[in-house]
């Protein structure tokens, strides 16, 4: 393993390497045990069950959690176990980051994967405040007075964190957390909104297992085939906008740290090494 990656930059001091690892195991304590606080309110108070898997907010949750464990353990691994080689422990091996030398299909994969972090939660969001919270089409819309107010500060919990603290924290790994630079973004584009289509492929599976939709405008019962093709073309091009202005503010972050890119063909290229 280098001495430097998109995790922990050799420009850093090593007092800001050590922030950097509290700062990512803080983020991944919170998003796993808030992830666990938000599942156990859709099961246990709004009586969900398959239907948690299904929804598109709970499924880039997880995956923004996975991200925070891997790179915090990763940043960890790379801090304290710089070097490993043959004598190196299993654990040691396992949990570093792979060579530089890596399959370039992999960092590619991870550049998607990251690209993906730090864009779903933004739609997740956009979508909440200003399509679903105005048509009182949210998850909470059709609830009870009684079990809102039994549960009012779980509720506000749930809320805040699903639908406004994720989207800070996918600002907060792109602004300081991590230092990738800008890939080639046709092939990113393209892969995001194959993401996209296959959830939406997934909300129809899930739509025929539960008979609900997560999101109301992608119910072709309820909206009707004129306007379902429109929707999901909209909920892709969301998708792409949003990208799109996270790739132009990593270009503004990289005017403002001063830093140049080596290779942009490869998205995550200084990750993993």
């Amino acid at each position: 393993m280098s001495s430097s990656t998109a995790l922990l930059p050799k420009d850093r001091k090593k007092d800001d390497h050590k922030s950097l690892v509290f700062w990512r195991s803080l983020v991944a304590v919170y998003l796993f045990f808030s992830f666990l606080a938000i599942l156990h309110f859709e099961f246990e108070i709004l009586n969900e069950r398959w239907e948690m898997i299904y929804n598109f907010s709970n499924i880039v949750y997880g995956l923004q959690t996975l991200y925070a464990i891997i790179t915090a353990i990763w940043t960890f691994m790379h801090l304290y176990y710089p070097h490993h080689d043959n004598n190196s422990t299993f654990c040691e091996r396992f949990f570093s980051p792979p060579r530089s030398n890596g399959n370039t299909k992999n960092k590619y994969f991870f550049s998607v994967f990251y690209y993906l972090i730090v864009t779903f939660p933004h739609i997740v969001t956009i979508i909440y405040w200003a399509i679903l919270v105005p048509r009182s089409k949210t998850e909470l819309s059709g609830e009870t007075g009684e079990i809102i107010v039994g549960n009012w500060w779980y509720c506000k919990f749930y809320i805040v964190a699903k639908y406004g603290i994720n989207s800070f924290i996918a600002l907060f790994e792109l602004f300081y957390l991590s230092s990738i630079k800008r890939p080639e973004a046709f092939h990113h584009v393209t892969a995001l909104g194959a993401l996209l289509l296959a959830y939406v492929g997934w909300a129809a599976f899930g739509h025929y297992h539960t008979e609900k939709y997560c999101y109301y405008f992608l119910d072709h019962e309820e909206i009707g085939w004129n306007y379902y093709w429109s929707c999901v073309a909209g909920f892709v091009v969301l998708g792409e906008l949003f990208f799109i202005f996270i790739y132009a503010v990593t270009g503004i972050r990289e005017s403002m740290t001063k830093k140049q890119a080596d290779d942009k063909n490869t998205g995550y290229q200084r990750l993993p090494q």
